[in-house]
């Protein structure tokens, strides 16, 4: 991915996809030159979480992430899965 593409993670993580990726992933920038990518997989029941500024949340039954990914409100009692992320000039890239 190009950094270029993703102005609003400035302001707030975003919902990345690929081809072969079975579920989608929040992209959420830590500081200029820092990245980290979670799984949008809720560990409760599987439905995709949305992220915000400052969490993300599932939209069927209310757990809560904060943007580590840990759970910070039920009913997941797991954390979301974490993936590695490089960066090199403008491109991002998660390690899957």
């Amino acid at each position: 991915m190009n950094r270029s593409e993703f102005q609003q993670l400035d302001s707030e993580p975003i919902i990345v996809t690929a081809p072969g990726l079975p579920y989608p992933l929040v992209l959420i920038q830590v500081d200029m030159e820092t990245f980290r990518a979670v799984s949008a997989k809720c560990t409760h029941l599987g439905c995709h979480v949305r992220p915000s500024k400052n969490f993300l949340v599932c939209p069927c039954h209310g757990s809560t992430y904060n943007l580590e990914g840990e759970v910070v409100r039920g009913p997941a009692q797991r954390a979301l899965t974490i993936y590695p992320v490089e960066v090199k000039g403008d491109e991002i890239r998660i390690i899957i």
